[in-house]
């Protein structure tokens, strides 16, 4: 799985840039294979930045929507692979 982030060169923090690049990725490796990234420590906290919290990234799942993605792909892509993968990852751990 891919995990996208919100960074400032590719998307300046916007909502609409960061779902393109999800969108991008998407079209370019398969809704199964994308995520939105775990990592949010980098996010924009400086006023300007649309996302600037992990609690900005719901309007990133209405973008989705409201562009009409499907919501079995917007489920995908914005907590199923993460879960999926973190699944995956803590079983083998435990094996």
């Amino acid at each position: 799985a891919v995990g996208l982030w919100a960074l400032a060169g590719s998307t300046g923090y916007r909502v609409a840039a960061y779902a393109d690049s999800l969108m991008h990725a998407v079209d370019l490796v398969g809704a199964e294979h994308v995520m939105i990234g775990s990592d949010t420590d980098g996010f924009g906290r400086n006023g300007r930045a649309s996302i600037e919290s992990p609690a900005d990234l719901r309007r990133v799942v209405d973008a989705l929507l409201a562009r009409r993605v499907d919501e079995r792909t917007v489920r995908a892509v914005c907590a199923g692979n993460y879960a999926r993968c973190l699944r995956g990852a803590m079983a083998r751990r435990a094996a």
